[in-house]
């Protein structure tokens, strides 16, 4: 006699446990198999299950109707549906899936399995002393901006270095020798030439301050 068919509120792995005892010494092979690798053996075809579990094709039968089951597809949907609850409750949640059609249950299966197994990829590649660093700047910036950053006349800042402060004490020895023997090329030194250097030097700096800048980024000033 068949066992009662699996309602929306029972799963194939709480069938699996309860009958576990129950059953013949290949089947209790094959629903240890199932319930060691649950997350993954709704993606065996019939043909893989019996040789990874180490049963024949017969014995998967008879474990399908002896759950109430139609056939192994139906053994796949519960058990890719057990899957998702069982990774949801790892996770935290709790979630039920209701009765859908078998192809809308097997895609969201798989989706969620994938969710979560690419989640959990990326925690376990997570720098925590990096992440540590970033949020400590993050809480300790004064302002925080979204790139692109636009520059403006009072968030460019150009410091004078030794090279510069050594051209200026030049110019001025250059205009008190003009000014002392009247000569007019020394004027016009004196004005383009600090004019021409400041702004070819203005221009590699603002380059180099820019190399760093992309189209999405953030930038912190603490």
């Amino acid at each position: 006699m068949l066992a009662p068919r699996i309602g929306p509120g029972d799963g194939v792995r709480g069938r699996l446990r309860s009958e576990f005892g129950a059953l013949t010494p290949a089947q209790q092979r094959l629903a240890a198999f199932l319930l060691d690798n649950l997350t993954v053996a709704s993606d065996y075809t019939i043909t893989d299950l019996a040789e990874a579990a180490g049963v024949s094709i017969g014995t998967i039968s008879q474990l399908c109707r002896r759950l109430g089951l139609k056939g192994y597809q139906d053994l796949r949907l519960g058990l890719a549906r057990d899957a998702v609850v069982l990774e949801a409750g790892a996770a935290g949640r709790s979630l039920t899936m209701r009765d859908g059609s078998p192809a809308v249950v097997e895609a969201v299966a798989r989706v969620f399995g994938s969710s979560q197994e690419a989640l959990a990829d990326t925690v376990a590649g997570l720098d925590l002393v990096a992440l540590e660093l970033a949020m400590t700047r993050l809480a300790g910036a004064r302002r925080i901006e979204a790139a692109p950053i636009h520059l403006g006349q009072r968030r460019v800042y150009i410091l004078p270095t030794l090279q510069g402060i050594t051209f200026g004490m030049a110019i001025v020895l250059m205009l008190i020798g003009s000014v002392n023997y009247a000569l007019s090329l020394g004027f016009l030194e004196c004005v383009a030439g600090p004019l021409v250097r400041s702004s070819y030097r203005a221009e590699q700096a603002l380059a180099r301050n820019n190399a760093g800048l992309g189209e999405g980024g953030i930038a912190v000033r603490g």
